[in-house]
């Protein structure tokens, strides 16, 4: 079920006050090669449901589905703004934060945007 092992997730922040994730620690956000810790709260969604598919723990009574490994460590650091995707250097820095203050085991990435069609010519 997990236990033991702690997994990071870089992705859009995770939802505060939503009870199947409560035991996720929310890292903060990294944007522009900063980290703020107060603003890691997902506005967008995805980044609480990749949290949720990982390791979802809800109350029994609640009929609710746990995720693949609810007993795992969860660490959510937030890359993505409503307005923005990140770059690769604030994606770095979530990595490094969470390998080096959380000793995170796995990183979740699944990250993905529009960009538009490719400039890679054949």
């Amino acid at each position: 079920l997990g236990s033991g092992i702690r997994v990071g997730v870089v992705d859009t922040g995770v939802a505060r006050g939503h009870p199947d994730l409560a035991h996720v620690r929310d890292v903060g956000l990294f944007l522009d090669v900063t980290h703020a810790p107060a603003f890691g709260v997902d506005q967008e969604g995805h980044g609480s449901h990749v949290c949720g598919i990982i390791g979802a723990r809800p109350d029994a009574a609640s009929g609710r589905y746990v995720g693949v490994a609810p007993g795992v460590e969860l660490f959510s650091a937030r890359v993505f703004t409503p307005t923005r995707s990140p770059n690769q250097a604030d994606i770095a820095d979530a990595i490094e934060h969470l390998v080096e203050e959380h000793e995170v085991d796995l990183v979740n990435l699944s990250l993905g945007w529009d960009v538009g069609p490719s400039d890679v010519q054949t």
